[in-house]
């Protein structure tokens, strides 16, 4: 059975199996290349892979959600600073902590 969502367009009421509905489709704008694509492949790892699910297992709750009270689980493994490109931050077991999606999600859209 296909999951149905709503299109992702603002006040579109049309649901979808994936995507964007045929009306909104064509104003998708297509992924520009990233200008760190070779990094970016370190989280297509089995080493990466395997470093993300020992980091969730240790720590299974939000730290940004538990800093303020709250309960989430984690779900995204997040760099505490940044590692640019440099493969010691990348890889640097201390430098990585659990967190849920949206915290996640605002850390990183804040380039932090």
């Amino acid at each position: 059975m296909t999951v149905l969502h709503p299109c992702p367009v603002p006040y579109c009421p049309n649901l979808v199996a994936h995507g964007r509905c045929a009306q909104h489709q064509s104003q998708q704008q297509p992924e520009a290349p990233r200008h760190n694509a070779a990094i970016r492949r370190w989280y297509n790892t089995a080493r990466w892979h395997r470093l993300r699910a020992m980091v969730l297992a240790e720590e299974p709750l939000c730290y940004e959600c538990q800093a303020i009270g709250l309960t989430a689980a984690s779900t995204d493994v997040d760099h505490v600073t940044p590692h640019q490109g440099d493969p010691t931050l990348f890889w640097d077991r201390g430098n990585l902590r659990g967190m849920c999606k949206p915290c996640h999600t605002r850390k990183t859209s804040r380039g932090l």
